[in-house]
């Protein structure tokens, strides 16, 4: 069956969604990713991790944000001297 004009541009517009979506599926495997080692490596270099940070972790959404979260924990002596960075 030959396919017409708009059953090709449906068939783009399909494909060019499909696309986004993967897109926006990797974008937030890498923050969920990341929001869990910057939570791992708190925990092991300071304890457990008080409420409060852990839920600024969990809403962070920028994942250039997260990268220097996660440099900045990777890098801090203590909770106290993290939390003074900001």
């Amino acid at each position: 069956m030959e396919m017409t004009w708009a059953d090709t541009i449906e068939d783009r517009g399909r494909k060019a969604g499909r696309q986004e979506g993967r897109q926006e599926g990797r974008q937030e495997g890498r923050q969920e990713g990341m929001r869990r080692s910057i939570l791992r490596l708190l925990e092991r270099r300071f304890g457990q991790t008080p409420e409060p940070i852990a839920a600024q972790v969990e809403q962070c959404e920028s994942l250039e944000a997260l990268e220097q979260l996660l440099d900045r924990v990777a890098l801090a002596s203590s909770l106290e001297t993290l939390l003074s960075d900001r």
